[in-house]
């Protein structure tokens, strides 16, 4: 037998060094010489040691000076950014993205009217808006959230400008679109709108082609039959209104007109406001006011004839526009 020590499991000592061990006991280290074991001690069953509990948490208060207040997420402006056509002549659907759209007070879907949405059908002026408190022409609201709005069952015809308002209903912020239906041909275009100046003295500066040449001698203040500016901003209560058309007959010209600078093919600019332009709050315009802008080819003969539309916000800085593809 070789010298050493050895451990063996067992009970509590090892009679005999070739004991059998018991399974899961505790061992014995054995000291062995020649003729037999002379010494045993048992080794300590191992002690398993847990990690103390956590001390109680005691909460104080923290000082009531505000530094912890949560300050929630401001909410994203209103803005249209897109607007998709699907459907066919005479019928319709449009499915409308941005943000800050908000939600309806009555969930969608149904068929009828209400105060957060209209859209105007350009060449039909007169009888042109749908879907808004006091309009025959319904419109099917699919559904709306803070980031798209579907509708349906809009009669329009491929190349006729539209115009599309749409307001929160929670923070009463507003946002315009001006374009038109697909598939027509031959419209003006246009691509950018400047803004400088402010109040009656608004400068505006329309950027685009296919605007035909001037249809009055310049300058020229008044309303014209190929022109419509509205603001549907609405200050204090009071109702949005528009500025420089003449409504091909359709209805009572506009008592705000506007002083046209110059008309070309590719730039209308636009040297502020007259008429009733401030007479109460509702015939004024502010920065940040969401516009629309008409156009109709200045050789046109009615309503119906090529024409196109823009929709964004009054500003001094850069355009901002939410304006689609007019062609």
């Amino acid at each position: 037998m070789n010298r050493g020590k050895f451990t063996i499991a067992c009970d509590r000592c090892a009679t005999l060094l070739g004991a059998v061990a018991l399974a899961g006991l505790a061992g014995c280290v054995i000291q062995v010489r020649p003729g037999g074991i002379i010494a045993w001690a048992p080794t300590p069953a191992p002690v398993v040691v847990y990690p103390p509990p956590p001390p109680p948490v005691v909460e104080t208060p923290p000082p009531d000076d505000g530094s912890l207040t949560q300050i929630p997420p401001a909410a994203p402006p209103t803005r249209i950014t897109n607007v998709a056509f699907s459907g066919e002549p005479g019928n319709y659907r449009l499915t409308i993205d941005g943000t800050g759209l908000g939600h309806l007070p009555n969930d969608a879907p149904f068929t009828g009217v209400n105060p957060y949405f209209r859209i105007f059908e350009v060449a039909q002026i007169g009888a042109g808006e749908w879907g808004y408190p006091g309009d025959a022409k319904l419109l099917r609201y699919e559904s709306w959230s803070d980031t798209q709005i579907q509708i349906g069952g809009l009669s329009a015809q491929p190349g006729d400008a539209v115009q599309i308002w749409a307001s929160n209903a929670a923070t009463g912020a507003s946002a315009t679109w001006g374009g038109n239906v697909p598939g027509g041909a031959g419209n003006p275009r246009i691509d950018s709108v400047n803004f400088s100046g402010s109040g009656a003295n608004l400068h505006v500066t329309i950027n685009g082609s296919g605007f035909g040449d001037a249809p009055a001698t310049m300058p020229f203040t008044g309303d014209l039959d190929q022109f419509i500016f509205a603001d549907q901003r609405t200050h204090s209560g009071a109702g949005a209104f528009e500025a420089g058309g003449h409504r091909w007959r359709r209805g009572q010209r506009d008592a705000v007109t506007v002083n046209f600078q110059s008309w070309s093919d590719n730039q209308i600019v636009i040297d502020g406001f007259a008429g009733a332009y401030g007479r109460g709050d509702a015939n004024t315009i502010q920065s940040g006011d969401p516009v629309y802008i008409v156009v109709w080819r200045s050789s046109d003969a009615s309503q119906a004839g090529p024409q196109t539309a823009w929709g964004g916000f009054v500003s001094t800085g850069p355009t901002d526009t939410t304006a689609g593809p007019s062609h």
